[in-house]
């Protein structure tokens, strides 16, 4: 019998923080590519919770992204921290 485990940046631990304020996690320090990661990881895993929170999360980092693209301030303050931790897809310029 094969069993696989869900790699670190997507833990319990991570998705509870993320569902928590998804502002504090650093997704880039769980895994530079960490919504690609997710979205595999859904392909061979049913972890209802887990598309949720990853949709939601994104959703919500996507509105805070473009919020700071406006507000330049922000990239300087308190945006900086947050902004160091985009991942590879939310750092695509298109």
């Amino acid at each position: 019998m094969l069993t696989l485990d869900l790699p670190n940046a997507l833990s319990q631990k991570v998705i509870n923080a993320l569902k928590a304020d998804f502002k504090t996690v650093d997704i880039r320090a769980q895994a530079q590519h960490f919504f690609a990661l997710g979205a595999r990881m859904l392909e061979l895993f049913e972890e209802e919770e887990m598309v949720e929170v990853l949709s939601d999360t994104f959703k919500k980092r996507a509105k805070e992204i473009a919020d700071q693209a406006r507000n330049p301030r922000g990239a300087l303050g308190d945006g900086a921290d947050f902004l160091k931790g985009l991942d590879d897809t939310e750092r695509q310029r298109e």
